[in-house]
């Protein structure tokens, strides 16, 4: 087995069942590294690319990583003043957009990023990022507060930015079919038999591409005018950034990355992020009623101590997948329905066993998903 596939495939073994579910998250003392990776539905290396992320992302707990597109159907403006300062060919990226390895460029081979975020994983933080948020459904808006407190001294001008990141964004068409230079349909495939994109197409319709970037809420290099020049120790400082969740994105798959960067007009050599935090995007606010195929869906108790009661009416035929997970997203319940029209129904989950704390009920249904917070208290 190709020796890429099988670290990756080890590292997916050891923490697949586990992702952050979080609507308030912190640094608290640690360096977090965020790296940006530049890529395109276009490009047939890519492919590859994608997978050093996942496997430094595998090897590095403190690594969060994000994918910045261009020339296809998941381009923004921001994404693209970024790859015009920083990548001169794809795929390559940043590691908190600074120097490291000693090079004169920003901008990274793929070959340097995993020894990129070991250097800068080390390094002692200079700020901690919290980051919270909220969700309004009626209109659909996320609120997000990204919060700076300085762990040392600052020296210059320091911005603050949010992104909202998007997995599993798919297509139609040459804007989402993913090029692949490693097909065994190429002449020449670039990485030989044993690469783990050898067996697929050299055009793969359909490809799921993973942490794309939707928005950078405070531009490409972040909101000046928050964090005071050469800020003094131990000082916080905030910014709320808000977004619409358009129709065209699923909202049960978008990621949220807070970070401080530095702010320099004239060398964007000079601009390292500082310190970043991700969360799962959680849409609490939804509530359980609001899943079509269900009505007057109700909780109860909640706080529960024993048993979790959970009931309503089917509005139509159809199959509902519940589920009780943990807060880092482990399955502690889960249940398949089926259901007719005008139908009620009835589900006792038992949480005596559980330990105490905050648990996450998910009702899947149709290619949607609503969640709703449930509180265990023994």
């Amino acid at each position: 087995m190709n020796s890429k596939l099988f670290s990756l495939l080890a590292a997916f073994a050891i923490t697949s069942g586990v992702a952050t579910a979080q609507t308030s998250v912190t640094t608290g003392g640690v360096k977090k590294v965020l790296i940006e990776e530049g890529t395109g539905a276009w490009c047939g290396y890519c492919v590859d690319g994608a997978l050093d992320v996942d496997l430094i992302r595998a090897a590095n707990p403190n690594a969060i990583a994000v994918s910045i597109h261009n020339g296809d159907g998941m381009t923004t403006p921001e994404g693209n003043t970024y790859v015009s300062a920083y990548i001169t060919g794809f795929p390559k990226g940043t590691v908190d957009r600074a120097l490291v390895n000693g090079q004169t460029a920003v901008g990274l081979g793929r070959n340097l990023w995993a020894s990129a975020a070991t250097e800068r994983s080390a390094l002692t933080p200079q700020v901690d990022v919290t980051m919270t948020h909220s969700y309004n459904a009626s209109t659909k808006t996320i609120t997000i507060n990204v919060t700076a407190k300085t762990l040392v001294a600052l020296t210059g001008d320091y911005n603050l930015n949010a992104y909202v990141v998007e997995d599993s964004v798919s297509g139609t068409g040459a804007n989402y079919d993913q090029h692949n230079y490693y097909s065994h349909e190429e002449s020449s495939p670039a990485g030989g038999t044993s690469h783990p994109y050898y067996n697929q197409p050299g055009v793969i319709v359909g490809f799921k591409h993973m942490q794309v970037v939707r928005k950078m809420l405070g531009g490409t290099y972040g909101t000046t005018g928050v964090i005071t020049t050469n800020s003094a120790t131990n000082k916080t400082y905030t910014k709320t950034y808000t977004y619409v969740i358009p129709t065209t994105q699923n909202a049960s798959r978008l990621k949220l990355v807070g970070m401080v960067m530095k702010n320099n007009t004239s060398d964007p050599n000079d601009r390292q992020i500082l310190n970043s935090v991700q969360a799962k995007f959680m849409p609490f606010a939804l509530g359980v009623s609001q899943l079509p195929v269900l009505d007057e869906v109700s909780i109860y108790p909640n706080p529960a101590t024993s048993t979790i009661s959970v009931s309503g009416q089917w509005t139509r035929t159809a199959d509902v997948k519940l589920t009780l997970t943990n807060t880092l997203g482990q399955t502690v319940y889960t249940k398949n329905m089926k259901g007719t029209s005008g139908a009620n129904f009835q589900e006792a989950i038992e949480v005596s066993h559980l330990s105490a704390g905050l648990y996450i009920l998910h009702l899947q249904s149709e290619g949607t998903e609503v969640m709703q917070k449930v509180s265990v208290a023994h």
